[in-house]
């Protein structure tokens, strides 16, 4: 199982929110696809997928405040 943290984006962010999900769980996901988008109160950006799998998890929804290093998401390895 891989752990999809919050990225750290500069050096003040604390926290991000989370605006959108592209995958659901269950779903499929590549290496690089769009997995989230989030905002944080100086740039809103794309979190891709760090590894190919499937979506089994999703610990935040959107609208929801998470800080810097929380897991947002868990992505099973597809074997």
């Amino acid at each position: 199982m891989h752990e999809v943290r919050v990225p750290k984006w500069g050096s003040t962010m604390t926290e991000a929110t989370i605006l959108r999900w592209y995958k659901s769980v269950g779903e499929a996901i590549n290496e690089g696809d769009q997995l989230l988008d989030l905002e944080t109160d100086k740039v809103e950006a794309t979190v891709d997928a760090p590894v190919s799998g499937v979506l089994a998890k999703i610990c935040h929804q959107i609208g929801e405040s998470v800080p810097v290093g929380e897991i947002v998401a868990l992505i099973k390895d597809q074997s």
